[in-house]
């Protein structure tokens, strides 16, 4: 893929020897991408590589946020970053724009006042033929009918050859039984160290690769220029370290800008209650909401003991049980759920009980 971009560059000659390149970085996963990609033209082009993050204060909080995680990220990545806050709103009431036009012409103002030279844009293929779509419905003349222009003035766009199907197309090889390496932001230890401690005072070991499984990953589609995907994996998947060997894979760059977790262990994002309406319902109707506790283990097999088997198990005592090694679920007679044990040789050995101490 980085061949494919380096090929775009210089057929429509973008990129010169020692230029100044500003990329206009808003955070969403487009910019970040072609971030990466001139960070890895750099040293090919002798590139003084800068950003610039446009805050347009249209957002709030969200917006806010944005500029935030590009402030780390290009510290991270020790480029130089801008940041311009612009207020659009009252740019466009004083000039009688629509909030699209004011933020564009803003925005484009802020990044040459950025810039010492090339400012690179994130737009892609399927940005070019949205655009050449809409000149038609807005019955532009067929003479009319260009698309975005890879290189306008100081504008270059090295992304506008990559399409979503490309990558469709990456994305079979991280389905399945896969090996991935934890990031180094995580909590996992080397030598007794947690890797965020060592990764907090700039330092970077060796990971061992970790077996992982992928069940789904799927595209579900974009929302304002970042891909939407889902997946469904196996305990100990790193989903950020996922996006990040998606784009090296695609020689471009990724990262993942937003999670949302919509399952775990058979509990559904779209089953859930919040607190707060949970708290507004009387007691007994908020109790009936309230999954029992074994449901915790649904693949655990129940078992009903006799009443010996339950006076051992309530004085935490180990206890005969005929069946095959595994982790159960333990039952009175009456019904009530016990604890789980862990059988091994035909002795159950509680895990964590769960029964009420009188």
């Amino acid at each position: 893929m980085i061949d494919r971009i380096i090929s775009f560059v210089e057929q429509h000659r973008m990129l010169q020897q020692g230029d100044c390149v500003t990329v206009g970085l808003s955070g969403g996963a487009d910019s970040v991408a072609l971030l990466y990609v001139m960070r890895e033209l750099t040293p090919r082009y002798c590139l003084t590589l800068t950003a610039c993050h446009v805050n347009h204060q249209l957002r709030g909080e969200e917006g806010d946020g944005d500029e935030g995680f590009c402030r780390i990220l290009c510290e991270r990545l020790e480029i130089p970053l801008s940041v311009r806050r612009i207020d659009v709103r009252h740019y466009c009431k004083a000039n009688k724009l629509s909030i699209e036009e004011g933020a564009r012409e803003l925005r484009y103002r802020a990044l040459r006042e950025a810039s010492a030279g090339k400012i690179a844009t994130a737009h892609h293929a399927d940005d070019n033929a949205e655009t050449v779509l809409l000149n038609l419905l807005r019955g532009t003349a067929l003479d009319g009918l260009c698309g975005i222009a890879p290189v306008r003035g100081q504008i270059i766009r090295p992304l506008l050859g990559v399409t979503r199907a490309e990558l469709e197309a990456a994305l079979p090889q991280f389905r399945g039984d896969i090996l991935q390496t934890p990031p180094m932001y995580s909590a996992l230890k080397v030598d007794g160290q947690k890797l965020y401690e060592i990764a907090r005072r700039g330092g970077e070991v060796a990971r061992k690769t970790r077996p992982i499984t992928i069940e789904e990953l799927t595209v579900l589609g974009e929302a304002d220029g970042d891909y939407v995907l889902r997946v469904r994996c196996s305990k100990g998947t790193y989903i950020r370290t996922l996006c990040h060997d998606i784009g090296a894979a695609l020689g471009c760059g990724g990262v993942m800008s937003a999670l949302r977790r919509t399952e775990v262990g058979g509990y559904r994002v779209e089953d859930a209650h919040t607190m707060d309406e949970l708290c507004a319902l009387p007691r007994e109707a908020a109790q009936r909401l309230l999954l029992p506790v074994d449901s915790l283990w649904p693949d655990a097999p129940r078992i009903t003991v006799d009443a010996r088997s339950e006076r051992l198990a309530r004085c935490g005592n180990p206890f005969a049980l005929g069946v095959p090694d595994g982790t159960y679920r333990i039952y009175a007679a009456s019904g009530e759920f016990l604890l789980l044990a862990q059988v091994t040789d035909g002795m159950a050995v509680t895990i964590k009980s769960f029964f009420e101490v009188s």
